[in-house]
């Protein structure tokens, strides 16, 4: 993972010339049973920006509010049971908070959009829609916060896939 953010990096070209300095990328990956994590936050965003690894995770964030966002996120992915998805929305409940995205605090909201992708080994296709769970929730009407429209389309497809092999 440190070689390829480092490769990232190097090789991010924009017109503007500013070559991943407001960019962030998280890979985690197993390697001989155990994970491996990397990270790289660029260090002209227009706000807070950071990250955090650890065993088997990485969390970004920019434009939002400060830390406590990332520290929240993580404490509630460590301490969550169940599966990397369950894990995946706990944290991301954990950063539910007015202007948690800066931009959405006249909103009332948490962020402008989430997502949650999972995928399984014998996804093949990674298109949006594909995977094994794959939930996008993009512009919600006003005062809706995207990640309470994730949670309950997340719980549906739970319940939906209960019972079976299905994330």
């Amino acid at each position: 993972p440190a070689r390829i953010i480092d490769w990232l990096v190097q090789n991010d070209s924009r017109a503007d010339g500013k070559a991943a300095m407001d960019r962030q990328y998280g890979i985690v990956d197993l390697y001989e049973s155990s994970s491996r994590t990397s990270a790289f936050t660029g260090g002209m965003n227009p706000s807070y920006a950071g990250h955090l690894t650890g065993p088997n995770y990485s969390i970004q964030g920019n434009v939002i509010s400060g830390p406590e966002v990332l520290k929240d996120m993580q404490r509630a992915f460590l301490n969550t049971g169940g599966d990397l998805a369950a894990r995946l929305m706990a944290a991301m409940q954990e950063a539910k908070r007015v202007g948690a995205d800066i931009r959405c605090a006249k909103e009332g909201v948490s962020s402008l959009s989430a997502f949650l992708r999972v995928a399984q080994p014998d996804d093949v296709n990674a298109e949006y829609g594909k995977l094994s769970l794959d939930i996008n929730v993009g512009h919600t009407p006003d005062g809706i916060d995207p990640i309470d429209v994730l949670q309950l389309e997340y719980e549906s497809r739970r319940t939906k896939t209960a019972g079976t092999d299905g994330p």
